[in-house]
């Protein structure tokens, strides 16, 4: 069934009287742990759940006697007619443009980062699928075979050639005839309960399940592996040379952290379909040597830049890593540099483009970063933990891609593909119980993007990477919906990050031309974070997200609205959110807690997280109301009380920081409507805030956790 919104005044909307977050809660925790197929394509930090912009959508464009739910599962278009217009300011992954197209919004993105316009237009332009295996199969022929070549073993069980899927790589610690292999353990797989471990002291790689000690023996040599011998590491320490030594002290001496052995194998074999683990041969360590010969040898366009002091790179930096290059093997740079080179000459630009878009998707899982889960068996990506985190035992991906695995140039291909079929038939997912279904809407999003804003339409959206400080392209009071998700203080360096990928676009002819990479390395002078390695302070957020906002207010038409996410276990966080707002000229006028945050990260399975993003909704600043502090918390209480009410009702899991952020947003709303001055405002704030936040502990909650489930968390108590 196609329903067709007529539209309304914007301070009509339903949002002004309910938002159906707790029926929305089951999807958004399905999606959060399960991203639909489109945005698979690259990686994007803390993107946000595409169900949660969806809804937050359709009840900015609803009225309050719509059935907004039922909306959400139907095909809803704005009437043609209508030209509403949508802007994101905070671009990022897309999201927000993603879903207001489904909607048949026009639609203005806008990021100060190339690589958010990179990944937004992946998602939402078309794909000539006949015409990019064409070029993928040259491509193959020209460079894949090759990069295939350096990833061959043989099968000990056929004896027959077979792909090497990923190597195992042991760092390495050398002082002339002395070495130690750093373990930070020897088991690196578990399949039932079969071990596959690498001998401490033959180093075998050996099969077994342990005995009625809870030991692992090793058939050939006939020692033990148990808790005790399993890891010579401890909190980053090593005994090494008669003493204990932290690995920070290590760096540049020794061979610290570059050299490496290959300790073990996982390989597949097309002959006989055996896929297993093995011991690395002679010949296989030859191999390795002979492909790390041939990158010295060889014109290497590689990022050879250096890696700037930051949060997140000064992880790396006290490691000893001085450039981006230092985060790859040798074999690994040879692999993508003439790969990366053979893009380059693909004559289609589109086909270019598409190719440019997975090379840069398979850099977080082809370096020297990447972990294997050993529960799991599989590899993880450089950025499981948003950060970089040197680790002992890398393991090394095969680049081009085999029958099996992941994080291979092959299977971004294919990643593509899918996504562009999942934009073909949208499905949006329906999650109760223990069950859940896809409900197909037959929405497409596949749509060609503008180069000149003066173009905007329906069918044309405009994809930009500027300063959202300044808009100039977009005319006065022309705008009816924000909706973004802005930098949460200090939660993510996003440019620290994505340098990752920056670093090698830029070296790109392509990517500088037609996607915006001009410079080395990502733009940080205008980034709207706090970190103190950048000398950018809570003042400084404020004062960023003030400039924004002040272009918003601009642009928005005075009956629109400015809806934003937002959450922070840092009361200074929310003070600053308050003190940009009130200080360019907007009012909270209600907010709505809504699920975000997937359960199977490392961060959000740790004590006491927070799993539940706080909706904003904003409006153009009219006139003061008279509350006392006793008015504006028994609104705070009234409304926190039933949003945790509804949300007990649907057993949702809730910590006390989550209750926190739903007290903090519904209190700084409140005095948003009452206070014209922001330093007023916030001395009212910390008064009711200092005097009332103990309140919050002793609130009637079914499900009040310290650490919520999913497998994650169980895998990680294991």
């Amino acid at each position: 069934m196609k329903t067709i919104l007529k539209g309304h005044k914007m301070d009509e909307s339903y949002i002004y009287y309910d938002f159906p977050f707790d029926k929305i809660y089951e999807t958004s925790k399905k999606e959060a742990s399960r991203k639909k197929p489109i945005f698979f394509l690259h990686k994007y930090f803390a993107r946000r759940t595409t169900c949660n912009f969806r809804l937050m959508l359709l009840s900015l464009l609803s009225t309050k006697d719509d059935d907004v739910w039922n909306h959400f599962y139907t095909q809803c278009k704005l009437d043609n007619n209508l030209d509403v217009k949508l802007l994101d300011p905070f671009m990022g992954g897309g999201t927000t443009i993603y879903e207001a197209l489904r909607l048949n919004m026009s639609v203005i993105g806008n990021d100060l980062q190339p690589i958010s316009k990179m990944v937004t237009l992946s998602e939402i332009i078309p794909i000539d699928e006949i015409s990019l295996n064409k070029d993928l199969k040259k491509l193959e022929t020209n460079v894949g075979n090759r990069i295939k070549s350096y990833y061959k073993t043989i099968c000990p069980h056929c004896n027959h050639e077979a792909d090497m899927m990923y190597n195992f790589h042991s760092k390495t610690l050398v002082d002339g005839k002395k070495e130690l292999q750093l373990f930070s353990s020897h088991i690196i797989a578990i399949r039932k309960k079969e071990y596959i471990f690498v001998c401490p002291d033959c180093l075998e790689v050996v099969h077994n399940m342990k005995n009625e000690k809870g030991d692992l023996e090793c058939p050939f040599c006939k020692s033990m592996l148990n808790k005790e011998n399993d890891s010579n590491i401890k909190s980053g320490s090593v005994y090494w040379k008669g003493k204990k030594e932290s690995l920070l002290n290590l760096k540049g001496k020794y061979g610290y952290p570059f050299s490496s052995n290959i300790v073990a194998i996982e390989y597949y074999c097309p002959h006989c379909k055996c896929h297993d683990y093995k011991t690395p041969t002679i010949e296989d360590k030859k191999l390795y040597n002979e492909a790390c010969k041939c990158f010295e040898t060889q014109h290497k366009r590689i990022p050879d830049i250096p890696i700037p002091a930051g949060y997140n790179t000064n992880q790396i930096l006290n490691h000893g890593y001085e450039k981006f290059s230092d985060l790859y093997n040798k074999r690994q740079l040879l692999c993508l540099s003439i790969l990366f080179d053979e893009i380059e000459n693909i004559e289609n630009i589109n086909n270019r483009f598409w190719f440019i878009v997975a090379f840069s998707s398979i850099l977080e899982m082809n370096n020297m970063f990447c972990r294997y889960q050993a529960n799991a068996t599989k590899i993880s990506n450089i950025f499981f933990n948003h950060a970089y985190v040197p680790i002992p035992m890398p393991t090394e991906n095969c680049v081009w891609g085999t029958t099996l695995g992941t994080g291979t140039f092959l299977k971004a291909i294919n990643k593509i593909i899918k996504g562009k079929e999942f934009s073909k038939n949208i499905y949006d997912i329906y999650s109760h119980e223990t069950k859940s279904e896809k409900v197909y809407s037959n929405d497409k999003v596949l749509f060609n993007n503008t180069d000149e804003y003066k173009n905007l339409s329906q069918e044309l959206p405009f994809i930009n990477c500027s300063n959202s400080e300044n808009l100039e392209y977009i005319s006065d009071k022309s705008i009816d919906i924000i909706l973004t998700d802005p930098p949460y203080s200090d939660n993510v360096m996003y440019s620290e990050l994505l340098d990752f990928f920056h670093s090698w676009l830029h070296l790109s002819k392509y990517a500088q031309d037609c996607l915006g990479f001009e410079e080395e390395l990502t733009p940080k002078e205008k980034e709207i974070v706090v970190n103190k390695f950048k000398n950018k302070t809570q003042d400084t957020y404020s004062d960023g997200l003030k400039s924004v906002w002040l272009e918003c207010k601009r642009v928005l038409k005075d009956d629109g609205v400015m809806v934003f996410t937002y959450h922070d276990k840092n009361i200074d966080g929310w003070k600053s959110i308050y003190k940009s707002l009130i200080d360019s000229g907007f009012q909270i006028s209600v907010t709505y807690p809504i699920h975000s945050e997937s359960r199977t990260g490392a961060h959000t399975s740790s004590k006491e997280s927070i799993a539940f993003d706080m909706f904003l909704v904003c409006n153009k600043k009219h006139k003061n109301i008279d509350l006392s502090n006793e008015q504006i918390l028994d609104n705070v209480m009234e409304k926190l009380m039933d949003r945790i009410k509804r949300l007990n009702t649907i057993n949702a899991e809730l910590t006390k920081p989550d209750i926190m952020n739903m007290f903090v947003s519904l209190l700084i709303s409140n005095i948003s409507l009452c206070e014209k001055d922001s330093n007023d405002g916030i001395a009212r704030f910390n008064k009711l805030y200092e005097d009332n936040k103990e309140l919050l502990n002793n609130l009637e909650v079914s499900h009040l956790v310290t650490k919520r489930t999913g497998w994650w968390a169980k895998l990680h108590q294991e």
